[in-house]
């Protein structure tokens, strides 16, 4: 494990103080599921009660007390410890340490439970990755629309999400790494261990090689590995269009480009005023038509795989006038190639031959 990255020593126990999770009864085939602990000092507990035991008649008394009357929470840590040391002595059933949040996870929560934690509350791995995996079948339940006609969207979708929550988890432990004035972190070790598996487990690769600064002993062009994906079923109709823009001999690999994101040996040069080819991006990009890049990395991208002419020459693109082209929400060819026509009934885009 990189100490570059995460050191573990800089894990520490919070104070005394940390607020626990307190005693959670759940009665499942006439025996009470007790779970107790606290992230801050690493301490999980487990009970499984039987309903008229001692510490079964205190449950169905605290649960009473507090989630059916919901009286006034001022007893509830001293009835909480006052039950916890019934359990002690009447449990059937008893675990420790992560064993006993991960029992607790799989007995006592539903799906929706899960749904609604954050990442940062849950310190065991396998837990972790159930709950990654419930949240990104929501993900794509929500956008299952746009996958109906391409798996590459739905790919890159995937891809980005995964991405999105390594760098949630890669903050969140930086975040709580104790700083050289020695201020405690809110994050114990043996949380942080269970945390960076899980980002590891995200990332798919060694921990060592992830979030290297961009640029670092790297061109600006390559520091960062930029697939745009075009929908698949908006690629047919995009190169009958733009192909007669370019010269025969780089038709091939015009579409090597866009059906495969393959980049060309040398620069594809687009006949025509640098705006329109831009312009058509923009479009794409504005209507869903492309994912798996930000604008500003399509920018990048398009500066590395074209040139344009310019006063009858030609001229690589600069980021900045791409960005101009691009990033503007004003800035509209004047004579575009496409048009990006939206059905207003489907919500559907198709794309169209510009006639002037």
């Amino acid at each position: 494990m990189s100490a570059a990255l995460f050191d573990l020593k800089e894990y520490v126990l919070v104070a005394d103080t940390a607020f626990p999770y307190l005693p959670q009864p759940v009665l499942i085939n006439n025996h009470y599921n007790i779970y107790e602990g606290a992230i801050g000092k690493n301490r999980y507990q487990f009970f499984t009660i039987p309903l008229n035991s001692k510490a079964g008649i205190l449950c169905t008394s605290f649960i009473e007390k507090y989630f059916v009357t919901k009286e006034y929470y001022h007893e509830y840590y001293e009835d909480g410890q006052t039950l916890i040391a019934a359990c002690e002595i009447d449990a059937i059933q008893k675990l420790n340490g992560l064993p006993a949040f991960l029992k607790y996870w799989n007995d006592c929560k539903t799906i929706d439970d899960k749904l609604r934690l954050d990442f940062a509350i849950i310190p065991h791995f396998a837990a972790l990755k159930e709950w990654f995996d419930l949240k990104l079948v929501k993900f794509i339940q929500k956008n299952e629309s746009q996958y109906l006609l391409s798996e590459s969207v739905k790919e890159a979708d995937i891809r980005q999400f995964k991405e999105d929550n390594a760098t949630r988890v890669y903050k969140f432990l930086k975040a709580n790494e104790r700083s050289g004035k020695g201020v405690l972190g809110t994050v114990t070790k043996l949380h942080a261990e269970e945390m960076i598996k899980f980002y590891k487990w995200l990332t798919d690769q060694p921990v060592e090689s992830i979030h290297q600064p961009r640029g670092q002993n790297k061109t600006e062009d390559t520091a960062v590995e930029i697939k745009p994906v075009i929908r698949s079923d908006a690629v047919p109709t995009l190169v009958e269009i733009i192909k007669d823009f370019f010269s025969g001999d780089q038709e091939v690999e015009l579409r090597q480009l866009l059906v495969k994101g393959i980049s060309p040996n040398s620069k594809l040069f687009f006949l025509s005023n640098a705006n329109k080819l831009a312009d058509t991006f923009k479009q794409l990009f504005d209507a869903k038509l492309i994912a798996g890049c930000s604008k500003k990395e399509l920018e990048i991208w398009i500066a590395k795989n074209f040139s344009s002419q310019f006063r009858g020459k030609k001229k690589d693109y600069s980021i900045r006038h791409l960005h101009n082209v691009i990033s503007s929400p004003h800035n509209r060819c004047s004579n575009p190639i496409i048009d990006v026509i939206k059905n207003n009934f489907t919500g559907e885009y198709k794309i169209k031959k510009h006639q002037d």
